[in-house]
């Protein structure tokens, strides 16, 4: 039976989350503790008790030991994760191990958000719907002085009441219930279809898991963005794509080896050289621009996200000049 002490530390674990991504706002640009606070942005707690509806964000732990840096570094922003119970931990009974779609461990849940879900998970109270990785930092795009990868995982899921839980089909009170495949679990960011200023998303699909988050992380941030999911079935391609790249004001280019192979990608950016459009290149992995593309598009604005942190690629976008006039106003 929860007790209530035991909903008090729940909500203190999902306070103390929220007040994390609170603090973020209040410190400078430059300052950060090592180790500690570093990564404040990327944590969150949410918890609605009328309607159940839990959503966290929290680091994972335990990232340097059993081979886990090398599994992290072939994970991706928007990856599934599944988080699964850990009874049999001989460091803690409390606790929740995390893996990767092919099972390979990349760590564990913080020891006190552990505590403070376990009785609602044994409880048959606590549903996971989905988790994914929200931020990666891989050991080798760290300082050399770092020592784990950094790893945090966005969690969507449920606390049911007394009632509801013994009302649910056996198959649901298991805590981590069946997951939809990994492009069900992924909703995909609805494109602009305004008049307003807005951006056009060139990117190869082979990189959309990586891709469509980081449209959606700019959607919330009010940008107004049309990318390739916004053309109507059985609409020509082609003709669609030159049209909204003709009608935008800026071309956002997500580079990676995969962009470069793809000769679809290469037309979209070199149609909207031609039409004279402002092209920003954001490098999602690091990549070599052969001799010819470095020629022509060497002296464009370019961000490499992979070697920046969340807050610093979008300080850095939110600089480049008239970049508000493709925002809601706020």
């Amino acid at each position: 039976m929860i007790t209530q002490q035991q909903v008090e530390k729940l909500n203190s674990e999902i306070q103390k989350l929220h007040h994390r991504q609170e603090l973020a706002g209040q410190v400078g640009p430059d300052w950060f503790e090592p180790g500690m606070m570093e990564y404040l942005d990327q944590s969150d707690g949410f918890y609605d008790p009328a309607s159940g509806s839990l959503i966290l964000r929290f680091e994972a732990r335990g990232t340097r030991y059993d081979g886990r840096t090398e599994v992290i570094e072939k994970v991706r922003l928007g990856d599934p994760i599944r988080i699964l119970r850990d009874a049999e931990n001989p460091y803690n009974p409390n606790n929740f191990t995390m893996e990767t779609e092919k099972g390979n461990n990349v760590g564990h849940m913080p020891a006190e958000l552990c505590n403070a879900l376990a009785p609602f998970h044994d409880e048959g109270r606590l549903i996971i719907d989905s988790a994914e990785v929200s931020y990666v930092e891989p050991i080798s795009r760290r300082s050399r002085h770092a020592k784990q990868a950094v790893l945090f995982v966005r969690l969507c899921g449920r606390i049911l009441s007394a009632a509801d839980a013994q009302s649910m089909p056996d198959a649901e009170t298991a805590g981590f219930r069946e997951l939809p495949s990994a492009e069900q679990q992924k909703p995909k960011p609805i494109a602009y279809t305004g008049d307003e200023k807005h951006l056009f998303v060139s990117y190869s699909h082979h990189e959309a898991d990586l891709v469509h988050p980081l449209i959606q992380e700019m959607t919330e941030r009010g940008f107004r963005i049309w990318y390739d999911e916004g053309i109507e079935p059985g609409a020509g391609w082609d003709d669609n794509i030159a049209d909204q790249i003709a009608r935008c004001d800026l071309v956002i280019a997500m580079i990676s080896p995969e962009y470069l192979e793809s000769e679809n990608c290469r037309d979209e950016l070199n149609y909207a050289r031609d039409e004279g459009k402002r092209i920003i290149l954001v490098y999602i992995e690091k990549t070599e621009l052969p001799a010819g593309m470095k020629l022509r598009y060497n002296r464009l604005y370019a961000l490499h996200r992979y070697e920046l942190r969340q807050d610093d690629f979008y300080r850095k976008l939110l600089s480049v000049s008239g970049i508000d006039a493709f925002r809601r106003p706020t």
